[in-house]
């Protein structure tokens, strides 16, 4: 997908729309399978070297290369 480009408005109602989205798809996990998601975490391509460094933490994160949903599965009602 080529890059659009956009203003700081659009960048907020797209955000908006992307929150909404995300909103929306947890609230029908949770009502599908009864358990409730606590957190999402995306995890970003930081280049080939995958170590913590002071210099690697500085670059601009990549991609998002993988999702992480969290459930407090202790929570099912």
């Amino acid at each position: 997908m080529a890059k659009k480009s956009a203003t700081i408005e659009d960048v907020k109602k797209a955000k908006i729309g992307l929150e909404k989205q995300i909103l929306e798809l947890s609230k029908a996990f949770e009502k599908d399978y009864g358990v409730k998601v606590s957190y999402i975490h995306f995890d970003r391509e930081r280049g080939e070297d995958k170590l913590n460094t002071p210099e690697i933490a500085q670059k601009k994160p990549g991609p998002i290369v993988n999702v992480d949903v969290n459930m407090d599965l202790d929570l099912v009602y």
